[in-house]
């Protein structure tokens, strides 16, 4: 018996049985689990995509979901770059906002909800461009302005100035005041001509050549 039991050990070691097929599954990401690890699926990146604009089109009409997924992507660009969570750049309602109401001047983006003094400063005319197509540019002292009233009148005053940079008559010696000087008489809004003179940057030339343009300019608020 002991060498028909050797006899058969040595037959079934030439034949092996074969062995079952290795089990594959499939969790319900898409992805193949063999053997408990996993192995991502042919396609995941594209329903990644897929489910994102779905998710763009749910939150927003179809007429905005082209913008807001446009200011997504600057968003999640601008959160790599600075290592940062998205939201930490600005949240969801946030860019939401923009799409719809597409602010076209810093002026509208910093009424959007959200858009403090510091992000305005930090992104506003980043996303911006992504609205518009186009950034704007903007002098530091108007900068300081955004978003309160006496930016409506500094713009009043700086096209005022433009119109009389040579004069009523468009021949005169060309005069202008400098951005600060702008800024000092939108924030101070002088009411005389004294006033007025009395601003630095200003005097008796320039007093004498945007004076009463510069007033109009500041009664029409």
């Amino acid at each position: 018996p002991r060498l028909q039991h050797l006899a058969l050990q040595r037959a079934g070691d030439e034949h092996p049985r074969p062995r079952a097929p290795r089990r594959v599954r499939s969790d319900r990401a898409g992805a193949r689990s063999e053997h408990g690890v996993c192995h991502a699926a042919d396609g995941d990146g594209a329903v990644a995509v897929a489910a994102e604009r779905s998710s763009v089109r749910a939150l927003v009409s179809d007429e905005d979901a082209a913008l807001l997924s446009s200011l997504k992507a600057r968003r999640r660009a601008l959160a790599e770059a600075a290592n940062v969570p998205a939201y930490v750049i600005f949240p969801d309602r946030t860019l939401i906002e923009m799409a719809e109401r597409r602010p076209a001047t810093l002026d509208a983006m910093a009424g959007i909800t959200g858009v403090g003094a510091k992000k305005l400063e930090s992104y506003g005319a980043i996303f911006l461009e992504v609205i518009t197509g186009a950034a704007e540019v903007v002098h530091p002292a108007r900068m300081r302005l955004v978003g309160r009233p006496e930016g409506q009148i500094y713009d009043r005053l700086a096209a005022a100035q433009l119109a009389l940079a040579r004069g009523e008559n468009g021949t005169g010696k060309y005069l202008s005041c400098t951005h600060s000087t702008l800024r000092q008489i939108a924030e101070r809004q002088p009411s005389t001509l004294s006033e007025l003179d009395r601003i630095q940057g200003m005097g008796p030339l320039k007093t004498e050549r945007f004076g009463a343009a510069f007033l109009q300019a500041l009664r029409d608020d």
